[in-house]
């Protein structure tokens, strides 16, 4: 999902579901959801010429065969945040 309220700033979500192509009992992973994501962001165009600001926030869960492949439970959920300053000559 991306909108465009301004012509400088743009937001957006995007979701991720990271999930084993082929779960393989030999190896003890015998289910398929590895790991679920969602991250909001912001991109804004500065008044200085060539300078972009992005930011971003995310949260997410190992799911079931993460656990499989790390020999834990993990039940804590995941923050993360990233800042960009990006320029362009």
């Amino acid at each position: 999902l991306r909108l465009q309220p301004t012509e400088e700033l743009a937001i957006g979500a995007i979701a991720y579901r990271h999930d084993f192509d082929k779960p393989d009992s030999g190896s003890g992973i015998t289910a398929k959801s590895r790991y679920r994501e969602v991250n909001v962001y912001a991109e804004w165009e500065t008044p200085l010429d060539g300078v972009t600001l992005a930011g971003l926030l995310g949260a997410g869960k190992a799911g079931r065969g993460r656990e499989q492949e790390l020999g834990v439970q993990a039940d804590e959920t995941t923050y993360l945040g990233q800042i960009l300053v990006g320029y362009s000559f």
